[in-house]
């Protein structure tokens, strides 16, 4: 099912979209960089930097398959 980002153009959608797909199917790894919480909650992490500096990580609870972990 396709993820619905209403801030994005409709390519941006079918980009992280298939960033999804890769990963999922061949365990394509994807650094992103986003200012976009609709874009970070499809990912397994989550790192926080301020100023170059690491504040914060936190693991989604996504599994690879995208789905949600028991408990996540």
């Amino acid at each position: 099912a396709q993820a619905s980002f209403p801030d994005f153009s409709c390519h941006a959608t079918e980009i992280i979209e298939l960033m999804v797909e890769l990963n999922t199917t061949n365990g394509q790894t994807f650094v992103i960089v986003t200012h976009a919480p609709e874009v970070a909650a499809r990912t397994h992490r989550i790192v926080q930097m301020v100023d170059g500096l690491i504040m914060d990580e936190k693991r989604t609870g996504r599994r690879q398959d995208g789905a949600l972990r028991a408990g996540g």
